[in-house]
């Protein structure tokens, strides 16, 4: 289901800004944090820095995918964290918000492989990648979703997003 991946390593500056935010905003403990529903309520700094460093790397996966240059498009993205004590993520798609391609960047990660694909039986299967700075991209049809992150004291933080084609 995994139709592109890299293993991008950001500077440190951009982890711990972004860690920061994440405990600064995360109000509910129990609940796994999410920037999801308030995209447009970003902070401007965090803004910021999630487009300038992701700007190049959604280009760079577009170019491998054949897509750069043959279609206009655009990225959202958001900023999620689980630990042993919040919950999962259900199972869901993106495909009903018109987007064609799904990435995740798993910037802080378990060793437990929490992220997984259902096929049509039910069944989950876990993509091999995903581990500290595996970056990857799937079509947004493709049902999914978060286990509960079973390791204590390791928070799993990713920077997640849609790609939207637009006519030129």
């Amino acid at each position: 289901m995994i139709i592109w991946n890299q293993n991008i390593k950001p500077e440190k500056d951009f982890l711990s800004d972004l860690e920061s935010f994440i405990v600064a905003n995360h109000k509910s403990k129990d609940h796994y944090f999410t920037t999801y529903y308030n995209n447009d309520g970003l902070d401007e700094n965090l803004k910021q820095l999630l487009g300038s460093f992701y700007k190049d790397q959604i280009k760079s996966m577009m170019i491998d995918l054949g897509v750069h240059g043959f279609v206009s498009y655009r990225t959202t993205y958001w900023v999620q964290m689980y630990n042993s004590n919040t919950t999962a993520h259900n199972i869901h798609t993106h495909f009903g918000e018109d987007s064609y391609i799904s990435w995740v960047h798993i910037l802080n990660s378990p060793k437990q492989k929490c992220f997984f694909f259902v096929n049509s039986n039910g069944e989950k299967t876990y993509p091999e990648n995903q581990g500290s700075y595996d970056m990857f991209a799937f079509p947004s049809w493709a049902l999914h979703g978060v286990d509960p992150v079973k390791e204590k004291d390791v928070n799993r933080i990713i920077v997640a997003g849609n790609i939207y084609f637009k006519d030129r």
